[in-house]
């Protein structure tokens, strides 16, 4: 049989040992510094930026840009509208030396997407585009806030897409505010229609428009609005009661 170890033992078998985290010392553990780091000036203008527009009531007109086609909807534009994309330098230079070589044959060139506000818009007001995309993410943006409404009174589909950095890949730029299909070929037109059937059933301009963007409130405010809330379930929990 083992011996019994006194009590006094058993008190100072194990000693506390704190750690100490100075130099040269204990190493800390890991923790989360994301609060402590000073990030660059952009970043924290669009983080202000989102939590501001999440807070705030916007009318309808804005409304509508916050609510972009679905990433289904959006993978079938993107997918049509990159068949379309303009020619670039080299491709332009190969077609131009063709057409001086062929000089009885004209070279025209290629149908592809139309981009820039002013284009879009000419497009627009002759009716000559058929599928009008705007981004979503436009600043400032009073630049395409009128958009959407001049497509609807001349009768022409618009789509808000997600973001303004696709719309400008597809044209071979930084970024663009709008993009235009103005023809496409034969064997795309039912893809086409397709899309603008699409658009036509998922997202409806006319009732976004009338409805105002609720803003989502924060941390700090959904905790009052709650206590609040408790304190007056209480109240009338104890009303009930001393009626009972």
């Amino acid at each position: 049989m083992c011996a019994k170890v006194p009590k006094e033992i058993q008190k100072v078998r194990f000693t506390a040992k704190p750690r100490h985290f100075g130099i040269g010392q204990a190493v800390p553990v890991k923790r989360d510094l994301t609060r402590y780091v000073k990030w660059p000036r952009y970043i924290r203008i669009q983080r202000q930026r989102k939590i501001l527009n999440s807070r705030l009531k916007v009318p309808g007109q804005i409304n509508v840009f916050r609510h972009p086609v679905d990433k289904n909807l959006r993978t079938n534009i993107v997918k049509l509208a990159r068949k379309y994309s303009p020619e670039t330098v080299a491709q332009k230079k190969a077609r131009l030396a063709q057409a001086s070589k062929e000089s009885e044959v004209t070279t025209l060139a290629p149908q592809y997407l139309r981009f820039g506000i002013h284009n879009v818009t000419n497009l627009i007001e002759k009716k000559e585009a058929k599928l009008v995309l705007v981004a979503h993410d436009v600043v400032p943006l009073e630049l395409v806030l009128w958009m959407p409404a001049l497509c609807q009174r001349v009768g022409v589909t618009c789509a808000i897409i997600k973001s303004k950095s696709l719309l400008g890949e597809l044209v071979h730029q930084k970024t663009a505010s709008c993009v235009a299909f103005s023809s496409v070929k034969p064997e795309h037109e039912a893809e086409l229609q397709t899309v603008i059937d699409a658009i036509k059933a998922k997202s409806s301009y006319t009732t976004l428009r009338r409805q105002v963007g609720k803003p989502v409130l924060g941390g700090k405010a959904m905790h009052k609005i709650a206590k609040v809330q408790a304190a007056i379930r209480k109240e009338a929990d104890s009303k009930a009661k001393l009626n009972l």
